[in-house]
């Protein structure tokens, strides 16, 4: 880089094997989680600069950061595992050497609902690897390990592992990254400490490992977890997504307390202690609405509306609900979401019996079921098209975008 700072120059110079510590290297990058609806608005504009403070190219970076920690919260049986894998899966899939490994401390999935999930074909599982399951007894220590073993591997062959996103930051150079890999910790409630998995071996210590000083003994635990990783992360690319639940504060009082975070309710919290949500990147609340209730003989399929509550989020917007789909079998449905969407705005017509998109340069009625969708839209790819087409400019504008014209400080502002 050629950085100008008089200053920045002399410390390279008198220290040239540590110039990495004194020049930029934070990173632009998202990986697209497999849903338009959910990537656009986790998403944020990029703006590429030249010399002369022009912007030479914008574009909208969507989904999941790159190297970052992520955060699954919400009541049983909401769908915030299936994202994580959902999600993984997407940001790996057709990167060589990418990886997922699932640390399934609850020990609630099996290869035949991660194949179905993930859409992997077993080959992919077996002979590249991509799909990790593991569910030993494993604790804290054992997944760091597993983490820092990840980043000494990475760093230690960057010529091996690292590859150009196709993307420029916003100095105008190419996003060169370590390949991704992901690591999600399902559940926080289930880690452990090492001395905890030796006392469990006594049955007389049993009541000890309940007691409270144990659970802040793991819950100081956890914090120093999630806080010494972030660093090797962001170098190496380890994305996080962990999973955790909601449950009642106790000890309200008469008056009640501030809520932990702000969208969540006063009477909500989460086990572990608040370093996994407060160092996350992006806070996720998931939610089923009960009024949503898919069935196979309306629907075409068993499952629910949800919505995806923003609680946190370090790229976009914090406190927006996204609308989706979930299928019982088939995990969050992209297609049914974004039609939904489309519904929502308007870009339908025709009603529940048959819709239809009209392509707007012909004129010719493209149409299908609710019930049927998945199958009328493979049968008329068209439809996708003009799916996206429509939903697409709609997304987009909801990104929020920076003017730099705006950024400039009248001299008023700043002669006080």
């Amino acid at each position: 880089n050629d950085m100008r700072n008089a200053i920045i120059q002399a410390l390279i110079e008198a220290n040239p094997k540590d110039a990495r510590l004194y020049l930029p290297d934070s990173t632009s990058y998202s990986y697209k989680t497999g849903n338009p609806v959910i990537d656009y608005s986790l998403g944020y504009r990029v703006n590429v600069f030249d010399d002369n403070d022009e912007v030479t190219d914008t574009y909208a970076s969507l989904g999941i950061a790159a190297g970052k920690q992520v955060c699954c919260i919400g009541k049983p049986s909401t769908g915030k595992t299936t994202w994580a894998v959902q999600t993984a899966a997407a940001i790996v899939r057709g990167i060589p050497n990418a990886i997922v490994y699932h640390f399934d401390l609850e020990q609630a999935q099996n290869y035949t609902r991660i194949i179905t999930l993930t859409r992997f074909k077993m080959s992919e599982i077996k002979n590249d690897g991509k799909y990790v399951l593991k569910q030993g007894s494993y604790s804290i220590s054992d997944i760091k390990k597993v983490i820092m073993q990840i980043y000494m591997e990475k760093v230690s062959d960057p010529n091996k592992y690292r590859y150009d996103t196709g993307k420029l930051d916003e100095f105008g150079n190419p996003i060169l990254l370590y390949v991704p890999t992901v690591v999600i910790i399902d559940s926080i409630p289930q880690l452990s400490t090492d001395v905890n998995l030796g006392e469990k071996k006594d049955r007389a210590k049993v009541e000890d490992v309940s007691s409270q000083a144990d659970r802040m003994r793991v819950t100081g635990e956890i914090s120093r977890f999630y806080g010494e990783i972030g660093p090797y992360q962001q170098e190496a690319n380890i994305i996080v997504i962990s999973i955790n639940q909601i449950k009642k504060r106790g000890n309200m009082g008469v008056i009640p307390s501030p809520a932990e975070m702000m969208y969540l309710g006063q009477d909500e919290t989460a086990p572990g202690g608040l370093a996994p949500q407060f160092l996350a990147n992006q806070l996720l609340k998931f939610i089923a609405i009960g009024g949503e209730k898919k069935t196979v003989e309306e629907d075409g399929f068993d499952g629910f509306g949800a919505k995806i509550r923003v609680i946190k989020s370090r790229t976009s917007v914090n406190g927006q609900d996204i609308h989706v789909i979930y299928d019982k079998v088939h995990g969050f449905d992209s297609l049914r979401t974004s039609v939904e969407f489309a519904k929502e705005n308007g870009l339908l017509g025709g009603n529940r019996g048959g819709y239809y998109f009209t392509n707007l340069e012909n004129g010719k009625e493209h149409k299908f079921t609710l019930k049927n969708m998945n199958e009328d839209f493979r049968n008329d790819r068209e439809l996708y098209h003009m799916l996206y087409s429509q939903i697409i400019p709609i997304l987009d504008s909801k990104i929020p975008t920076i003017n730099p014209d705006d950024n400039d400080i009248p001299e008023e502002e700043l002669d006080y």
